[in-house]
């Protein structure tokens, strides 16, 4: 946890940006050693979820591959560190209520024209009769670095009534990039060679 960039507010304009920044988490040796465990355990295709759970295949809205991972005696190092950086996080930009996580996901975009149009990652669901948890802050991990594809760009809006004004995170290897995950985003469509990353959710009660 040495070395750490804190990078906001170089990306806010006038602290409107709904996202914190964070660099250098994981070391070059520690970021070639998540890209070969992701990518020697392999991706199928992402589906997107409609009304009451069903998913389905929709490359209008998603078009790329992913894999979850649950955690494991293999990646067990992986959510240790990020638990550290979403209190960090949290405690310095959000003052979230947040019980923890259990997976996390790895995207390839990898074919020409491969993207994720703006959504959100809000869920909750029920647990029991009275307590209900989901999704509330989430982290998206930039893996490889940009000279290996093109396009591709992750963006956040502002106002996401009319999605206008969207902000790009420059893309760096091992960036964290965190946000509510009631704020609009997408990944912009790659235009050629394979776009990389690993998304968290940090999950908690219903926000009051």
């Amino acid at each position: 946890m040495t070395g750490l960039t804190i990078l906001n507010p170089a990306y806010r304009r006038d602290n409107l940006a709904p996202f914190f920044v964070l660099d250098d988490v994981f070391s070059v040796e520690e970021l070639d050693e998540i890209e070969r465990y992701c990518g020697e355990l392999g991706v199928e295709k992402a589906m997107v979820m409609q009304s009451r759970g069903v998913l389905v295949s929709d490359e209008k809205l998603r078009k790329s591959y992913i894999r979850h991972h649950s955690v494991s005696p293999d990646n067990r190092w992986i959510f240790e560190r990020v638990v550290e950086t979403f209190e960090q996080a949290n405690r310095d930009a959000f003052n979230f209520i947040l019980d923890g996580f259990n997976t996390f996901q790895y995207s390839e975009y990898r074919d020409e024209g491969s993207h994720y149009e703006y959504h959100m990652d809000l869920s909750f669901a029920s647990t029991s009769e009275r307590e209900v948890i989901g999704r509330k802050l989430s982290l998206s991990v930039m893996l490889g670095e940009q000279s290996e594809f093109t396009g591709g760009a992750f963006e956040v809006v502002i106002d996401s009534q009319t999605l206008e004004r969207p902000l790009t995170v420059p893309h760096r290897r091992g960036r964290f990039v965190f946000f509510p995950s009631f704020v609009m985003h997408r990944v912009a469509p790659v235009t050629g060679g394979t776009r990389r990353s690993l998304v968290f959710w940090a999950l908690g009660p219903k926000f009051r």
